[in-house]
């Protein structure tokens, strides 16, 4: 299930792309971002949830880069509401001609370890990305910055995928 403030819904499309408020011209494609490796079966439920998290955020700003709907990295790192929330962000990016770039900085850490479910507590910063034009025409978004995310992990046949997202509002963190 995705659990969203009223506004991180709306603004999710573009904060966690991050933002920038001055027009794009055209850009090279950006290489790939790296994914998270796969966690190793001997890593700790809390790591393997990070990475997954950490996998799972990386693969969405990868595909935003295209608006790639089934990039398999999605699927690999995310499940439920989770997965098809942020598919719903990439449909909306294409319909609209917008693509992502640059890089988020993760400050993911452990906030609980339950019995099924792992808590991961990111301070995500996403001044470093934008949401932009490929055609040159510009598009203005709001800036990037510090957001609280708590995300829920779970283990799905032996395999880490996230299946809720909380997002909040810019300065919701601090690092």
């Amino acid at each position: 299930m995705i659990r969203c403030r009223r506004t991180a819904v709306l603004l999710v499309a573009v904060t966690l792309a991050g933002c920038t408020a001055r027009p794009h011209p055209p850009a090279p494609t950006p290489a790939p971002s790296p994914v998270a490796p796969a966690p190793s079966p001997s890593a700790g439920p809390g790591q393997a949830a990070v990475d997954a998290y950490i996998g799972l955020q990386r693969a969405f700003l990868r595909a935003g880069q295209s608006t790639t709907l089934d990039d398999p990295d999605l699927a690999r790192y995310g499940t439920g509401e989770a997965l098809h929330t942020l598919r719903n962000i990439l449909a909306t990016y294409r319909a609209q001609g917008l693509r992502t770039r640059g890089e988020a900085v993760f400050h993911a850490t452990v906030e609980s370890v339950g019995s099924d479910t792992t808590r991961v507590r990111d301070c995500l910063d996403t001044r470093g990305t934008s949401v932009y034009r490929p055609s040159g025409e510009p598009y203005a978004d709001a800036p990037g910055g510090l957001r609280l995310v708590l995300a829920d992990v779970v283990l799905v046949d032996g395999v880490w995928k996230v299946t809720l997202l909380d997002i909040r509002e810019i300065g919701s963190c601090t690092v």
